[in-house]
C-alpha cells in the first residue's frame, strides 16, 4: 500500500530513510506504521482490509465504529485496542489516528503467530507514538474512550489514581501525551499479563518517543532541499485532485499549494517533538523546535510565492 499511486510522502522509501540504526521493534513498527492511510488511499487497501474487516464498520454518517473483539480468540487485537484506548462501539471520524490504529492491528495480527504479546505491545506502542502529534485535536475523544475502558474493566483503583492527572481530556502539553502512553502501557501490562518489567516499559516508551521524533524529523532537517522535497511529496496526499492523474489543471495545482500552505502554518513546531524523562534532553528538543520554526518560515514564504 505504501507503493500505491496515491502515496507521495508516506512511502517505502521514506520508511527505510527514517528507520536507519533502529532496533527490531522500531523497525517493525515503522514498517507497518503507515500501511493504512484511510484518507489518502480512499479507505483500506483490499489485501489489508481482508485482515481488518471485523475490526470496524462504516455507518451511514461515514463514521467508523469499532467492533467488539473476543479477547480469548484474538488477544493481539484486544491488546492493541487497550493501548490505543479503543473499545467496541466507539464511533470515530476516520482521521490519521484511526489509520495508525488499523496499521497497528494489522501488524499485531500479522506478527502474533511468531512473537509473544509483550513484543507486540512494544511494536504497537511505537506505532501509537508516531501519531502522538496528531492527538492534540482528537485527544479528548481518545482519553474519554480510555476512561470507558477503565470503567468497563472495573479497574477503579487505577482509574482513581490516574484520572486526575494523566488522563485530563484537555491535553495541551506534549509531556502529557507521553505520560498517557506510559500509563496505557502499564495498564495493558497488568490487564493482559504481559510480564514486562519497569525497565522494559521505560525502554518501550523511550523507543516510541524516538520513533515519533524520527517520523517528523524532516521538519527540523538541516538540509533545506530535503525539507522542500518532503513538502512537495505531500501535495498529492493532501490534495485529492492531484492523485491518480498524470495531467491536472492550474487550479488543481493552486489548490495543492494552498493546502500545503495551510498544512505548514498549522504545524505547532514548538511542541511537535517529544521527550521522555530527559531523553532527548530539553536542550535538544529546543534545538529541533528552533530548526523546525526556521524551516516553517521558509516554507511559508515559498508557498506564498508559488
Amino acid at each position: 500500500s505504501m507503493s500505491g499511486e496515491n502515496r507521495g510522502y508516506h512511502t517505502v522509501r521514506r520508511m527505510f530513510h527514517i528507520s536507519e540504526l533502529v532496533d527490531a521493534h522500531q523497525m517493525l513498527a515503522l514498517t507497518f506504521g503507515d500501511v493504512v492511510d484511510y484518507a489518502v488511499d480512499f479507505g483500506v487497501p483490499e489485501y489489508v482490509g481482508n485482515a481488518l474487516d471485523d475490526v470496524y464498520i462504516v455507518d451511514n454518517t461515514d463514521h467508523v465504529v469499532i467492533q467488539p473483539i473476543n479477547e480469548e480468540k484474538d488477544p493481539a487485537t484486544a491488546l492493541t485496542m487497550c493501548i490505543f484506548g479503543y473499545h467496541g462501539g466507539l464511533s470515530l471520524v476516520p482521521r490519521k489516528p484511526f489509520s495508525k490504529f488499523l496499521s497497528a492491528v494489522f501488524a499485531a495480527r500479522t506478527l502474533q503467530e511468531i512473537l509473544p504479546l509483550a513484543d507486540i505491545a512494544k511494536i504497537v506502542v511505537c506505532i501509537f507514538a508516531t501519531g502522538l502529534h496528531l492527538l492534540r485535536d482528537e485527544g479528548a475523544a481518545a482519553v474519554e474512550s480510555f476512561y470507558v475502558t477503565l470503567e468497563k474493566d472495573k479497574k477503579t483503583s487505577f482509574y482513581r489514581h490516574h484520572s486526575s492527572s494523566n488522563f485530563d481530556p484537555n491535553i495541551g502539553m506534549a509531556e502529557d501525551l507521553v505520560d498517557n502512553l506510559h500509563s496505557k502501557l502499564v495498564f495493558a501490562n497488568d490487564v493482559h499479563s504481559l510480564g514486562m518489567t519497569e525497565e522494559e516499559i521505560f525502554n518501550s516508551i523511550q523507543r516510541g518517543v524516538d520513533s515519533s521524533n524520527r517520523d517528523v524529523g524532516w521538519i527540523a532537517t538541516d538540509d533545506i532541499v530535503e525539507y522542500f522535497e518532503s513538502c512537495w511529496s505531500l501535495l498529492p496526499e493532501i490534495t485529492p485532485a492531484l492523485r491518480q492523474r498524470k495531467l491536472y489543471t492550474v487550479a488543481d495545482y493552486h489548490e495543492g499549494v494552498k493546502n500545503l500552505e495551510t498544512f505548514l502554518s498549522s504545524l505547532e513546531v514548538d511542541t511537535i517533538f517529544f521527550s521522555y524523562r530527559g531523553l532527548p534532553s530539553a536542550y535538544d528538543v529546543g534545538v529541533l523546535a528552533e530548526k523546525a520554526l526556521h524551516n516553517q518560515e521558509l516554507g511559508m514564504i515559498y508557498t506564498k510565492v508559488k
